[in-house]
């Protein structure tokens, strides 16, 4: 649980630069926010329309890396690319070889990504200038922990 009040803190503080962030640009904020399976908000991280977001893994059976790149489409995440050191099971499979990595361009667009996540798989989220390791997130003594990341208005 250690892990778990310092990322507790951390969207705290980022719910209100959030909150600033958007004043400052005269609009009303967009946070990507990231929830764990017990509705606690451990990620708040502002946002702009057109925004480049990045979810990582390691394949649990494969052992490769996955990178999926979404952008920031009205309240949606759309995926622009997922890009992957080998094929394997749930791995899009129309993926082409595109500077020595597989590419896969399919574009859906996700309200909401939930992810399950354990100690072992590298999960990880770049938004806004922030890194979170997903993985270092899971509770002591979890297997494994579900993560569900949403696009909001700032109530702030």
């Amino acid at each position: 649980m250690r892990g778990v009040y310092r990322y507790l803190l951390l969207g705290a503080l980022l719910a209100a630069a959030a909150l600033a962030f958007g004043l400052s640009r005269g609009s009303e904020p967009l946070v990507l926010t990231v929830t764990d399976e017990a509705g606690r908000s451990i990620l708040a991280v502002p946002v702009r329309q057109g925004e480049r977001v990045e979810l990582g893994f390691t394949h649990s059976s494969e052992r490769v890396r996955v990178v999926s790149v979404f952008q920031v489409e009205g309240q949606r995440l759309r995926v622009v690319e997922t890009r992957m050191e080998g094929f394997g099971p749930g791995l899009p499979a129309d993926a082409g070889l595109a500077g020595g990595v597989l590419v896969s361009s399919q574009r859906p667009a996700y309200e909401e990504i939930v992810l399950r996540v354990s100690p072992f798989s590298a999960h990880w989220l770049a938004a806004g200038g922030w890194r979170l390791d997903l993985s270092a997130a899971v509770p002591e003594g979890h297997a494994s922990f579900a993560y569900s990341l949403r696009l909001k208005r700032s109530d702030l």
